[in-house]
């Protein structure tokens, strides 16, 4: 199977690239010109034939790499980006056929062409059905090969740029698509909010009026709607080109905008004789968008409250308090809504109409729980409908139940919740720990360290000082050293007023490093040759999350249990995992605590399996809290 090196020797048999064609280019003119940079493989068990290939397509601009086997072949090929392969057929072990085969599977826009010095029909054949680029007969002259080269990159360039423009293409189709869907829900927002407003509208002009302050109570309300109409063409054109303006999230107190929210749909409550009740204490602050909050929210939520609620009826707003967020219910006491459309409620547009007949949109309720969502917030629908209430114990009704962030209170000697039935009218309820099962560690006796995981410093800057004050009282022949690790430092004043006889105090800086809060760690539960008995209060979620990853440590556990009588960890943590987590992580060996409001709905349905007990604090004062947790 030699080669010729001769330019111009006669082939026996013409290849597909040698073939007089009308319009084809003579060699030297742009057809033979390589592409730039076009990389070319060729492979044959003939060394001749290699370096003599190799050094045509060199002279004529092209990068040669040469393998001697398929499976050099097969790595050089995985290794890297090569526009063209020129391979024999007839190669030792594996067929040249073999190498086209795993050339299609793993680099299919690479062309590959085939040569052989023994052409046949079934060969041929193979090549065609695995899209060979060309098939030369050796010997292969100098301008047979460099033609075929110069075709098969010039293919494999415009497959390049085919396959780039689809890409582009794809990616604007699908840009098209999200912008399309965004005007969409745009065009939908628009509809249901001016249409509530207009609705407002429209039953304020049709009451009768006989007194001139009735006139001007209907011009007023009048113009609150079209302000708030203003409101939402002004919201959704900043929305629609995502405008620098648009506002953000800023500390809003609560009850202020839910009063809002109130006195624009007061034509509503007063057309359908529905009395709305607040329970929302002065001083709660949310982290909300004022204006939007108001109109694509509240407003909505209050809307469905009153559509569904028979004339007469009451609607009771209460918001309650829970760790770092702020849940708000409205409670409508109305037609309810079937389990069946309950379901697919928040995913689908549906509109029913209310009880005095009057028609919807369909898409309030997702509007509502998008715009709580870009909050970082959650919605959540409880119903039961008049048949199940005529079936059980349950009244007919609605809750919609808002989660959003709320702003820390910046009195921390006196932080309170409220509990979830207490907010919405009914008698308080005491403070409650549930039980779940007595899990006590056996042999853990009243020196047992305690371990406090929270992430809101309000919360645990509190915890420290009850711990700091009671725990001498409860213990007074114990000295405790408190270890706070928090996201700022406690102000030196603040400090004086923890430490004393029997309490000592170590920070656990922000600022400090990975390495240095592990050592601190480490310190914090290892053994005390002095027998002072360890507090560990975790805020700062940094170290909060390394103290999480190291609970994978069987040492460390072991170390925590054996040194730790009590572990109480919040719930919510604002973290990739939860308290539920990290206290499975602990495992049994101590009493485990879960500390978290009165909201068990959105907790994990097995969170009894990672704790010996739950703590209700919705309406619990730290002081009590802390209190449980000696008892």
């Amino acid at each position: 199977m030699a080669a010729t090196t001769d330019d111009h020797v006669e082939v026996p048999q013409q290849s597909a690239a040698d073939r007089k064609v009308p319009g084809t280019p003579k060699v030297g003119s742009e057809a033979l010109r390589p592409s730039p940079n076009a990389k070319v493989l060729v492979v044959d068990d003939e060394k001749s034939i290699r370096l003599t290939m190799g050094h045509f397509l060199s002279a004529g601009g092209y990068q040669v790499e040469t393998a001697e086997t398929v499976d050099a072949a097969k790595t050089m090929i995985r290794e890297n980006a090569f526009d063209v392969v020129v391979s024999d057929i007839v190669l030792p072990g594996v067929s040249g056929v073999e190498l086209l085969q795993f050339v299609r599977e793993t680099a299919p826009a690479v062309q590959v062409i085939m040569m052989t010095g023994q052409p046949d029909l079934e060969t041929a054949a193979a090549t065609v059905r695995l899209a060979a680029s060309d098939y030369l007969a050796k010997p292969v002259t100098k301008n047979a090969l460099l033609r075929s080269v110069a075709n098969a990159t010039r293919v494999k360039k415009m497959e390049d740029e085919r396959r780039a423009l689809i890409e582009t293409l794809r990616t604007k189709y699908t840009e098209l698509e999200v912008l399309a869907h965004k005007r969409k829900v745009l065009l939908h927002l628009l509809h249901h909010d001016v249409s509530n407003a207009l609705s407002g509208a429209i039953a304020n002009l049709e009451r009768e009026k006989h007194t001139i302050e009735q006139y001007t109570f209907c011009e007023e309300s009048l113009l609150d709607m079209l302000t708030h109409c203003q409101s939402v063409i002004r919201d959704v054109r900043d929305r629609d080109a995502e405008a620098p303006h648009a506002s953000e999230p800023e500390p809003t107190d609560l009850r202020t905008l839910v009063e809002e929210a109130c006195d624009t749909l007061s034509a509503k409550t007063a057309g359908k004789q529905v009395e709305v009740r607040i329970d929302i204490a002065p001083g709660i602050s949310v982290l909300a968008r004022p204006g939007p909050f108001v109109v694509h929210v509240l407003n909505n939520i209050l809307s469905n409250a009153i559509k569904f609620s028979y004339p007469g009826a009451t609607i009771d707003i209460a918001a309650a308090i829970e760790d770092s967020w702020t849940s708000i219910s409205f409670r409508d006491h109305g037609c309810g809504i079937p389990k069946h459309r309950l379901t697919h409620l928040l995913d689908s547009p549906s509109s029913t109409p209310g009880t005095a007949g009057e028609p919807g949109t369909g898409y309030g309720l997702r509007h509502t729980r998008q715009a709580v969502e870009e909050l970082g917030g959650s919605l959540v629908i409880v119903s039961t409908c008049e048949d199940e209430a005529r079936r059980g114990t349950d009244s007919a009704g609605t809750t919609v139940t808002i989660r959003i962030k709320r702003v820390p209170s910046p009195d921390v000697s006196s932080v309170t919740s409220r509990s979830d039935n207490d907010a919405a009218g009914h008698q308080q309820q005491a403070p409650v720990e549930i039980i779940l099962q007595d899990k006590r560690a056996e042999g853990k006796g009243a020196t047992s360290g305690i371990i406090v995981i929270d992430d809101a410093w309000p919360v645990t800057d509190a915890i420290c000082f009850a711990l700091a004050d009671m725990l001498p009282k409860r213990r007074p022949w114990e000295r405790y050293r408190i270890v706070y690790a928090r996201m700022q430092e406690l102000p030196p004043r603040q400090v004086s007023t923890l430490v004393g006889p029997a309490i000592e105090f170590v920070s656990i800086p922000g600022g400090s490093s990975a390495d240095e809060k592990n050592g601190q760690l480490d310190a914090a539960i290892g053994p005390d040759p002095d027998g002072v008995v360890p507090v560990l209060v975790l805020q700062e979620r940094k170290a909060i999350g390394l103290f999480y990853a190291r609970l994978a440590d069987p040492v460390f556990r072991k170390a925590i249990v054996s040194r730790f009588g009590l572990f109480a960890s919040d719930y919510a943590l604002g973290l990739p995992f939860s308290g539920t987590d990290v206290l499975r992580c602990v495992g049994s060996g101590i009493r485990r605590v879960l500390i978290s409001a009165n909201a068990v709905e959105h907790l994990p349905p097995d969170y009894k399996e990672c704790c010996e007990a739950r703590i209700d604090k919705s309406s619990v004062k730290i002081t009590t809290l802390v209190s449980r947790f000696l008892d």
